[in-house]
């Protein structure tokens, strides 16, 4: 079984991007998420009255903020503030988002193999202490996860089959 670091793999793994107070809406097109919206059990995204959006007609200003519009099976792991290391699959079912600069975006239809790979608890519970040892905590207050350091963090390379066959078990079991 080989052991492969993040950096190595295929697809896009990336920060998301920070935005000024004045360049977000009360309501708007894409809502920008931050690590408030992420909930521990992975259910559903945690929506309120405070929540800021951003405009589709912004998106098509700034192109660089394309990259960070979710699509379904995309995973986003919180990567600052007290609730860094969660992790959440985007679903279809969830509003149009964009990805803020506490979260890390990994891309499904680009890097399928790591979003199957967390899907497997035992896999994602090795994934998440191996986030918490990666941690920075240059802020003093709270400990945040750099890009850097993210593309550090190594999981097991699974041939195709056998990883459909862990899947198939873990669901059984």
């Amino acid at each position: 079984m080989k052991k492969l670091k993040l950096k190595e793999l295929e697809g896009n793994i990336s920060k998301g991007s920070y935005l000024r107070r004045e360049e977000m809406l009360k309501s708007g097109d894409l809502l920008y998420l931050t690590p408030r919206h992420v909930t521990k059990n992975n259910n559903k995204l945690c929506l309120s009255d405070i929540d800021k959006y951003l405009s589709n007609k912004f998106i098509e200003k700034y192109q660089r903020y394309e990259k960070l519009i979710l699509n379904p099976g995309d995973v986003i792991i919180t990567a600052k503030g007290a609730s860094v290391g969660k992790i959440y699959t985007y679903k279809k079912s969830d509003p149009p988002a964009v990805v803020g600069d506490s979260l890390i975006l990994i891309k499904a239809n680009q890097n399928k193999y790591l979003v199957r790979y967390l899907k497997i608890k035992d896999f994602c519970d090795k994934f998440e202490l191996d986030f918490q040892e990666k941690l920075s905590n240059t802020s003093g207050v709270f400990p945040n996860m750099t890009i850097r350091n993210f593309h550090e963090i190594e999981i097991l390379l699974f041939p195709n089959e056998e990883l459909t066959q862990l899947e198939s078990f873990m669901r059984k079991v």
